[in-house]
C-alpha cells in the first residue's frame, strides 16, 4: 500500500495510522457514500468547508467498520490536493486507489496529475 501511495503523493508525507488494513472494494465505498447524510450539510467557508467534510467523512468510515465489529479498519483517510489547497478522502482498493470529494460523493481514480501532498490513513 505504501508503495502504491508513495507514487501520488509528490511532498512524501504520508502518515499511516495501523499496520494491517482491509482494502474495500469500489462498491462497498460506493455503498457506504449513499449511506452519507452529507447531503444535508452546507458548505462554509472556513468553518465547515473542504477539510471539514473530509474528517467526517474519515470519521464515518472508521464509525461503521466499528459497529460492524470489524477486525481491521478500511485503508481510508485524508488527502490534500491541488498542491495542498484541497482536501479529499482516499481510499485503497485491492486494486487501486481512489480520491473522493464529500461534498458531492465523486469517485475517481487517483493520478499524479491531482497534486496530492499529504495523506492520512
Amino acid at each position: 500500500m505504501l508503495q502504491q501511495l508513495s507514487k501520488l503523493c509528490t511532498s512524501g508525507q504520508i502518515k499511516i495510522a495501523d499496520r494491517e488494513y482491509k482494502h474495500p472494494t469500489v462498491e462497498e465505498v460506493t455503498q457506504l457514500l449513499r449511506e452519507t447524510y452529507f447531503e444535508h450539510y452546507k458548505w462554509t467557508k472556513e468553518v465547515f468547508d473542504c477539510d471539514d467534510f473530509s474528517v467526517i467523512l474519515n470519521a464515518f468510515v472508521k464509525q461503521n467498520r466499528y459497529k460492524e465489529l470489524a477486525k481491521l479498519p478500511w485503508s481510508f483517510g485524508e488527502a490534500w490536493t491541488k498542491g495542498g489547497k484541497h482536501a479529499v478522502n482516499i481510499a485503497v482498493t485491492p486494486d487501486k486507489v481512489l480520491l473522493i470529494e464529500p461534498q458531492n460523493d465523486k469517485i475517481w481514480e487517483a493520478s499524479v496529475g491531482d497534486k496530492i501532498v499529504f495523506i492520512k490513513i
